[in-house]
């Protein structure tokens, strides 16, 4: 018998997608990139993102995360992305 998934899945921003915090005061704090924190961000590899000015502030994301929203993908699941940060252009 397979294996029953949920019709829908809350995945976190902080601590379950990215390995960390996503600290919105330290990302951008040499300066904004046409002051949208959305233009700030770059992507460096599948799983990384750095600040476009500060590449020391980056974050990874969970190695498992791409594998397990493929595998909800298929299986249809609604996949909804949550987070309590108080900065929502996240």
């Amino acid at each position: 018998m397979s294996p029953r998934y949920p019709k829908v899945v809350a995945l976190d921003l902080d601590f379950v997608i990215f390995t960390s915090y996503f600290d919105d005061k330290k990302f951008g704090n040499h300066g904004w990139v046409n002051g949208d924190l959305r233009d700030n961000l770059q992507l460096i590899d599948p799983h990384t993102i750095q600040d476009k000015k500060n590449h020391a502030n980056k974050l990874h994301m969970g190695k498992d995360i791409p594998k397990i929203i493929h595998d909800l993908v298929m299986r249809n699941v609604e996949i909804a992305i949550v987070s309590q940060h108080p900065n929502k252009d996240l």
